[in-house]
């Protein structure tokens, strides 16, 4: 993971030639470092999306905040609070459809009907795959303009701890309690 590499002293080891990463975006310093010596990718996606969804090659000059773009089977829309698509360089709240996509929160309706919406994008083809849903990340991105997309943050207050994705509001109820 990217959390667990972004603790570690930079070290060579000459028998790496492909280093993936996930969970959260690389320092820059650290990508800087590694792709100077092997090939550097980076995976993003939520596991309500099969985790891999999005799939990056470092180079030189890039951000660390560089998601990439979707894999195959996979479709990312970038939205603004009314549902429309927005241009390139304008910040949004990413969805991700297609077959990586779970099929909501077992025993959860009331989440799975707020974070999985309908495909109102959805083609012909689509449809007859079954890419009917939507699911509504709360990360916020945007386009550049080659096609990849740049993580900006999250529309919530939600935080990613060790890799671990932490509702500040749970938190808060929590200690509220005691």
């Amino acid at each position: 993971s990217a959390a667990v590499l972004n603790g570690t002293e930079d070290c060579d080891v000459p028998s790496l030639r492909i280093l993936t990463t996930g969970g959260e975006s690389l320092h820059e310093s650290k990508m800087n470092y590694w792709i100077k010596r092997c090939k550097v990718f980076n995976s993003y996606g939520p596991t309500e999306a099969t985790i891999g969804t999005m799939f990056n090659q470092y180079t030189q000059g890039d951000k660390a905040t560089n998601i990439g773009k979707a894999i195959n089977n996979t479709r990312c829309y970038v939205l603004d609070e009314d549902g429309a698509c927005v241009p390139v360089g304008v910040v949004g709240e990413l969805f991700i459809g297609g077959a990586c996509l779970a099929l909501g929160y077992l025993n959860n309706e009331k989440l799975t009907n707020e974070r999985f919406v309908p495909n109102t994008f959805a083609r012909a083809e689509d449809i007859e795959l079954g890419y009917t849903k939507l699911y509504k990340t709360g990360d916020l991105v945007k386009w550049s303009q080659n096609g990849d997309l740049e993580y900006m943050g999250r529309k919530d207050s939600q935080v990613k701890i060790r890799g671990y994705r932490i509702e500040l509001g749970e938190v808060e109820d929590a200690l509220s309690q005691v």
